[in-house]
């Protein structure tokens, strides 16, 4: 127990924030800067932070992904803190 916020958590949060950038990408309605009809979350086209957008490049809602992404980025930024 002794080593628990300085070892444990350390380990465990960047597997929960790469989960929950998938769990985004999974629920990124689609769009990119050069392709709004694309359909999902692409590697290779879109940018990270498009995840965090209230608005899809599509024009569609992003509301869902956006707050998942927002709350790993969160998450990942009071692990820097500590």
């Amino acid at each position: 127990m002794q080593y628990f916020w300085t070892v444990k958590v350390i380990r465990i949060i960047p597997i929960v924030f790469t989960i929950g950038i998938l769990i985004s990408m999974y629920f990124y309605p689609g769009g990119n800067i050069h392709d709004p009809l694309q359909t999902g979350y692409s590697f290779t086209h879109n940018f990270l932070s498009d995840l965090g957008g209230m608005t899809a490049r599509s024009g569609e809602s992003n509301l869902v992904s956006s707050y998942i992404f927002q709350k790993k980025a969160d998450h990942a930024s009071i692990e820097n803190i500590g």
